[in-house]
């Protein structure tokens, strides 16, 4: 086990933390409705539970380390977190996954917008045989869905 924690982690597992507790409210309302272990609220109701207790576990693991950025200033840890955070892939991935769902909300079709998609992301990565491996199965999708 690392004695030092990246940039961002910590602050990570408070977001998780958060999202976590959001489904367990939300879950918490759900199963309300219909208390059953059979109900539709009742996985999310495990799965926010899980979800908030390992968030608090990470979080007290990571108190008891130290950052790779600590003793430096918050603008400085917070720009180093971020740039470790949102890396160019990460970024990039993000725009392509935005620019996806809003394809898909204009109404472009489900068959064109993930047509679309897959052959641009995919052509990313950086090594060659998986680039060119994605290509051929998201042309494959393209052509069995367009039925050509």
């Amino acid at each position: 086990m690392e004695n030092k924690t990246k940039p961002g982690e910590k602050g990570f597992a408070f977001v998780l933390l958060g999202f976590g507790i959001f489904v367990l409210v939300s879950a918490v309302d759900m199963y309300r409705q219909s208390p059953s272990v059979s109900s539709y609220g009742a996985m999310p109701l495990f799965l926010g539970i899980l979800l908030t207790v390992f968030s608090l576990i990470i979080i007290v693991q990571n108190f008891r380390k130290e950052s790779a950025i600590s003793g430096k200033r918050f603008s400085e840890q917070a720009s180093v977190a971020l740039r470790h955070l949102f890396s160019k892939d990460v970024t990039v991935m993000i725009l392509l996954l935005l620019l996806y769902s809003i394809a898909l909300f204009l109404g472009a079709g489900f068959t064109v917008a993930t047509s679309i998609y897959l052959l641009v992301g995919n052509e990313l990565p950086d090594e060659e045989e998986l680039s060119e491996k994605c290509s051929l199965y998201s042309a494959g999708y393209g052509v069995c869905a367009f039925g050509i």
